[in-house]
């Protein structure tokens, strides 16, 4: 399964945590998207929201400068 990507680098906090909450919704319960952010504080964003939410990050890549998320939504 390919998961869809969704490019939010450029964006600083909360814009891509706005903007992932949306893009997930769009998905069935299950599925996977992947986020790429350059912002500095994505990792500690995307973790406290998907404790919030219920969503899982499946896996976290670091590759020039912007951090890419696997996100498995929840129920």
């Amino acid at each position: 399964m390919n998961a869809k990507v969704f490019d939010f680098k450029g964006l600083q906090c909360p814009l891509p945590i706005i903007k992932t909450a949306k893009a997930i919704k769009e998905i069935a319960v299950g599925d996977e998207i992947r986020v790429i952010v350059d912002d500095p504080a994505a990792k500690s964003d995307f973790d406290a929201w998907s404790k919030q939410t219920g969503n899982k990050i499946i896996e976290i890549t670091e590759k020039q400068g912007a951090v890419e998320f696997l996100l498995k939504r929840g129920p």
